[in-house]
């Protein structure tokens, strides 16, 4: 990834790099760590702050949600999904990243805006 891309940021377990969508765009985190003893990664992406939504109405969205879940880092919400690295081709994460852009910034669209 760190050679094929300009992350925003680049620490030795977690990076963030920016996903042009169109017109948008749409910031997703990379964080590597362990649990259970196997290698796991996690993506997210900011998508609006605590009170920005209908809660209710967010939560129904996830059902249809094809991959991830939302979840609140500090006071932003954020789609976020988490998968064995093991299962994983470099492919595959990239696929991933633009999954969650995409889900992130269509909630991010239906509140008007383009923060994240």
């Amino acid at each position: 990834m760190r050679t094929r891309f300009q992350l925003d940021m680049d620490e030795p377990d977690e990076f963030a790099l920016t996903v042009p969508h169109g017109q948008r765009e749409q910031r997703v985190m990379v964080r590597h760590f362990a649990s259970w003893g196997r290698d796991i990664v996690e993506l997210r992406s900011a998508f609006g702050e605590l009170g920005d939504q209908d809660a209710e109405d967010m939560l129904r969205r996830v059902l249809a949600m094809p991959l991830g879940g939302i979840a609140l880092h500090g006071r932003f919400l954020v789609v976020v999904h988490r998968e064995c690295l093991d299962e994983l081709s470099v492919e595959g994460v990239l696929y991933l990243i633009s999954r969650i852009a995409l889900i992130a910034d269509g909630f991010e669209e239906l509140d008007g805006a383009d923060r994240f």
